[in-house]
């Protein structure tokens, strides 16, 4: 399976947080409030995180409502699909226009912010809808009780006890399920909370970062350093009041999970805040596969068939999957995977011959264009088309692997019918792929069309530099010829949430020698009739 990656140290670190605190257990029940106090108190009133989306048909604005005044919230209009991030207050005011529309126009939207963060999508019909976390909170703990109650014996009248008023009801299995439940769903956000913690602590080391600068990062650190065994006390507090009370243990744990989910909102923050340091650091010292938070079981065999030699029919194939990046309880939408032996050198010369003829300067998808040149991207590519081609021809083979790895890795039920063709990406010395993402990765709700998943091949690695940075993740791999790096974006589920920005990444610089990808972007939504072109990369209907 070649090299394991390596873990990288953030001991150092560690060592100046990891001092026993002079406070009993108990108060670990209340950090929550620790939490939200230490907000307040240091750092003023606890900023509120919006996150605007244009789904109307034309570009628009966004206004903050100052008294009579309209303080402009973007540096130039959404086009559809495309979205916004701001930080506001509790009471402040904002509306939304089309483009150039004057005062006395009948469309918009307004809003006004409230105490928590939401995402909010601006629909054709230029209505405002929402999703906050007091949603998912609801929505679990409702799905947890009608999953129970499904796992019920057939023998338990609960199932029917609304049409026979005699039965005597046995609910023990019913609380000891949604107990269960209620506090793994808690022990999620708390591991998330730890996660993005050592993510911070990662980024702080590899950039150098004199911790003792900032007050606001060292409480963060701290706080979030017990955010497992808060999340479970709050768990267990909610259902001493609560017990099986669905909607008692909603209310209850509604702020433990805002403050939670706060919590890590704002670790991660201040990740990204780095993340062009982090990831011009790794790009220049980082010498080996590194990861920074350590997958349990990360090496696994994936077995499947394919032709291996026209007319031979299919043979049985195995390939090493290594895991970098992947906890599916607490960052389901999240997953970096390096699989080994993913293309022969064959099939890469195979895709380098087909695609030299036809190399031209990079280009992405923006307002509505699909070949914008790239400001982001510094390099050539080619598309490799398999439509003229036999079902056993080298693109269509690789193409049909990488939707099979997708479907393994992920199971979204993918396949190969109206996906974006092959791209074959050459960098020569200088050249370099920006931060981006290549679909949505913003936790906001995922889009009919919207790619979901990326496999990136290596059939040709630089002799310096040219390595792939996941600096939100702590990831860095180098790539060698034949393997290749997959990750996926989306919540599992048709209808999930895209993942917070862990899959944002970047090519690092080539400074000596030519760099070969060749990249696969997968979409959920498409079909033969329905093919990628006619979606945005980010979801929804591209616009002409």
């Amino acid at each position: 399976a070649g090299e394991s990656s390596q873990a990288l140290s953030v001991s150092s670190w560690e060592e100046a947080l990891e001092q026993p605190w002079p406070m009993p257990p108990l108060v670990f029940w209340f950090l929550p409030l620790v939490y939200c106090g230490l907000v307040s108190l240091a750092w003023g009133e606890k900023s509120v995180g919006i996150t605007l989306r244009n789904l109307s048909p034309g570009p628009v604005e966004l206004f903050w409502v100052n008294g009579g005044d309209r303080v402009p919230q973007t540096a130039q209009p959404l086009a559809f699909s495309e979205q916004t991030h701001i930080n506001s207050y509790a009471g402040h005011a904002f509306v939304v226009l089309p483009a150039g529309a004057s005062g006395s126009s009948q469309l918009g939207a307004s809003f006004t912010v409230g105490h928590e963060d939401k995402f909010l999508a601006l629909q054709e019909d230029f209505e405002l809808t929402t999703h906050t976390i007091s949603d998912t909170l609801q929505e679990h703990m409702e799905d947890a009780e009608m999953s129970c109650a499904s796992e019920l014996p057939s023998s338990n009248c609960f199932t029917y006890s609304h049409q026979d008023p005699d039965c005597v009801l046995d609910s023990a299995p019913l609380e000891a399920c949604l107990f269960n439940r209620t506090v793994s769903f808690m022990e999620k956000f708390g591991e998330e909370a730890s996660i993005e913690r050592h993510l911070l602590l990662r980024s702080l080391q590899l950039t150098n970062t004199n911790i003792n600068s900032s007050s606001e990062v060292w409480d963060l650190l701290e706080v979030a350093r017990n955010a497992s065994a808060v999340a479970a006390g709050a768990a267990m507090r909610a259902w001493g009041k609560c017990s099986a009370d669905v909607g008692c243990l909603s209310e209850t744990l509604d702020e433990p999970v805002k403050s939670i989910a706060d919590l890590s909102r704002d670790l991660r923050q201040h990740t990204r805040n780095m993340k062009s340091a982090a990831k011009d650091a790794a790009c220049r010292s980082v010498d080996r596969n590194t990861v920074t938070i350590p997958v349990n079981q990360s090496l696994h065999e994936w077995h499947t068939e394919e032709v291996l030699v026209a007319g031979e029919g299919r043979q049985p194939v195995s390939r090493w999957v290594e895991d970098l990046f992947w906890n599916h309880s607490a960052l389901p939408g999240a997953r970096i995977s390096l699989v080994h032996d993913f293309v022969s050198t064959d099939e890469c010369l195979a895709m380098m011959d087909q695609a030299r003829p036809n190399l031209a300067s990079a280009t992405h998808a923006s307002d509505g264009n699909l070949h914008t040149t790239s400001k982001v991207r510094d390099s050539q590519q080619a598309i490799l088309s398999s439509a003229a081609q036999s079902e056993n021809s080298t693109v269509a083979q690789v193409q049909a692997r990488c939707a099979k790895l997708s479907n393994h890795l992920s199971g979204y039920g993918l396949h190969t019918a109206g996906q974006e063709p092959l791209v074959a990406i050459q960098y020569n010395p200088g050249q370099q792929y920006d931060l981006h993402c290549d679909g949505p990765c913003d936790g906001s709700p995922y889009l009919e069309g919207s790619r979901v998943a990326t496999v990136l091949m290596f059939c040709q690695s630089a002799d310096k530099g040219g390595a792939t940075s996941f600096p939100n993740a702590g990831v860095h791999v180098l790539g060698k010829p034949g393997q290749a790096i997959y990750f996926h974006f989306r919540d599992g589920g048709h209808s999930g949430f895209m993942e917070n920005w862990h899959t944002e990444h970047a090519g690092c610089p080539v400074e000596e020698g030519e760099k070969w990808v060749v990249t696969q972007w997968l979409r959920d939504g498409v079909s033969a009739s329905r093919n990628s072109w006619h979606f945005s990369p980010f979801g929804g209907p591209m616009r002409k």
